[in-house]
């Protein structure tokens, strides 16, 4: 396929992925902007795996840096393809040549529990603090010694073993409206995605998980 009819696919594709101008440039930030959503970074791995006939170690890509826009994926594809290419042109030796099994890609999205503390501790230097027993005591007093909620509710992306993301709701106390009143609100806190190492953010509603009345 050629590159103008490879493009045209990728932008008919992204337009029916997600919201996006019509008039897409093929330098517009796809990534870095949020144009894509979690959704649509799902489907755009696909398709690039597609494309390039492998599977993509989702940490072995800076998906900013090489996904970005239009002319990035594509040139990402087009480099793929070359090295894929030049290794297929080396002979392999008998010693190699038996049929091996790939890994297979496995993301697991699982509740936490007191297990995964540590993990959590060390994930979120990233975003809370960069001392990991800061964290542990941050995570502690947020979700676990609240005062608003029984318990906190946690969700965690796993990547094979590797912690890639997470999303929590935690319980919290409202006062507004003339006369003042009190609500309990169960919020979301900020999903939180290992983006530096190639993973795509984590997106959900509280609606789709959990109810007033679970708190």
């Amino acid at each position: 396929m050629t590159t103008v009819l490879l493009r045209d696919e990728l932008v008919g594709l992204i337009q029916t992925w997600s919201s996006v101008p019509l008039s897409l440039d093929d330098d517009t930030s796809l990534i870095a902007s949020g144009l894509l959503d979690s959704l649509a970074l799902f489907n755009l791995i696909l398709w690039i795996e597609q494309k390039t006939g492998r599977s993509i170690e989702p940490t072995s890509v800076n998906l900013v840096a090489e996904w970005d826009s239009i002319t990035r994926i594509l040139q990402y594809i087009q480099d793929a393809n070359v090295i894929g290419q030049s290794r297929a042109a080396v002979p392999s030796s008998p010693a190699a040549s038996y049929d091996r099994q790939l890994p297979e890609r496995e993301y697991r999205i699982v509740r936490y529990t007191p297990d995964h503390k540590h993990a959590v501790a060390e994930f979120q230097t990233g975003l809370w603090s960069r001392n990991p027993s800061r964290n542990l005591r941050y995570l502690e007093w947020k979700y676990e010694h609240n005062p608003y909620a029984n318990e906190g509710r946690i969700y965690l992306a796993f990547y094979n073993d590797l912690l890639v993301g997470m999303r929590g709701f935690y319980g919290s106390q409202w006062e507004g409206g003339a006369p003042a009143r009190q609500l309990p609100v169960p919020p979301a806190s900020v999903p939180r995605q290992r983006e530096s190492e190639g993973s795509w953010p984590m997106t959900c509603s509280s609606e789709n998980i959990i109810g007033t009345e679970d708190w």
